[in-house]
């Protein structure tokens, strides 16, 4: 008796497993599908990424040249709510893993050694959808393997958003 009753709640333990994995790729497609939709009032919605695409983002600090850098980043895995690169300074070829919410606000990262650095909350280099014009500001709490470094203040403005054609077709530019 008590082995059926072990088989019985496992067997309902299954089921609600089932049921919350389901509720959650529906919210993942339904989420999916808001973000490659065409955005309202001439926006751009945050990209799509998939496992193995890569992209190389040049950063450029009018401020501090110093601070100016080329990374290649490669999607290495893609969840509910996360999205994970591996960062390589095209330069100085340190590698970095770094790990974005879908929207791109910056969770946290992972150097080589292994040492986490967290921002909470995420910290957005962009908000979604975005228009020409548009600005945005958060503050973030930089933590290193769980010990306070920084306090960040991020503000941003999209000066333009133009078209560019690539071997891809259309893609948006944004300035």
């Amino acid at each position: 008796h008590e082995r059926e009753e072990q088989q019985a709640q496992a067997h309902a333990l299954a089921e609600r497993q089932a049921h919350e994995a389901a509720k959650a790729e529906a919210a993942q497609q339904a989420a999916d599908a808001a973000r490659s939709a065409p955005a309202a009032s001439g926006g751009v919605n945050a990209p799509l990424y998939m496992v193995g695409e890569s992209h190389v983002l040049e950063s450029i600090d009018h401020e501090n040249p110093k601070l100016n850098n080329t990374t290649e980043r490669v999607v290495q895995s893609v969840n509910e709510g996360f999205v994970t690169f591996k960062a390589k300074n095209l330069r100085s070829g340190y590698t970095r893993y770094l790990e974005y919410t879908h929207d791109l606000a910056l969770k946290s990262t992972r150097n080589e050694r292994g040492d986490v650095t967290e921002f909470i909350p995420p910290l957005p280099y962009f908000k979604f959808p975005m228009r020409n014009g548009e600005t945005w500001a958060q503050e973030s709490v930089e933590q290193l393997n769980g010990v306070v470094q920084k306090h960040h203040q991020i503000v941003g403005r999209i000066e333009g958003i133009e078209s560019i054609d690539t071997v891809f077709g259309p893609q948006a530019a944004l300035k």
